[in-house]
């Protein structure tokens, strides 16, 4: 059996996190997001009408960052909470226009990304694919061992 090395890919997205989040930023920098604001729009835009629940567990955050994150993506006029049409209690996240052009900047910057990390990875976006799947279904199914807690 080999040594263990400081070396996993559990190390490395910890520290990665944040360079990433840099990076994203920085190209994103016409939209004025910051990087969760980003990842939160990108969301939306994929799911078209989101929920603050929905936008909360796809995000893995309390319920206030989330709210938060939506308060701010108002405050910039990208998006609106619009009550749901089946049952007035819940609210809906919509984008706006200023939102799907803003949304539009992130989603091209995140796939040119996605692209040259697999690039310089030399992986086939099908292989990211299936590590991101398999960092979600570890996540959700933590989160919902654990649902208690947030």
């Amino acid at each position: 059996m080999n040594p263990p090395t400081e070396r996993s890919l559990i190390s490395s997205f910890l520290v990665g996190h944040l360079e990433l989040a840099r990076l994203i930023e920085d190209r994103i920098q016409d939209a004025g997001l910051n990087a969760l604001e980003a990842i939160a729009i990108r969301t939306v835009l994929i799911n078209r009408t989101v929920t603050p629940g929905t936008l909360r567990e796809a995000l893995a955050l309390r319920a206030s960052t989330a709210s938060y994150i939506v308060g701010r993506l108002e405050s910039k006029g990208y998006a609106v909470r619009v009550p749901a049409a089946a049952d007035a209690r819940f609210a809906l996240v919509r984008l706006t226009g200023p939102g799907e052009s803003a949304a539009a900047i992130v989603s091209t910057a995140m796939t040119e990304l996605d692209a040259e990390i697999a690039s310089v990875a030399q992986v086939s976006p099908c292989a990211v694919t299936q590590v991101v799947d398999a960092i979600e279904a570890l996540a959700s199914r933590e989160r919902r061992m654990h649902l208690r807690h947030w």
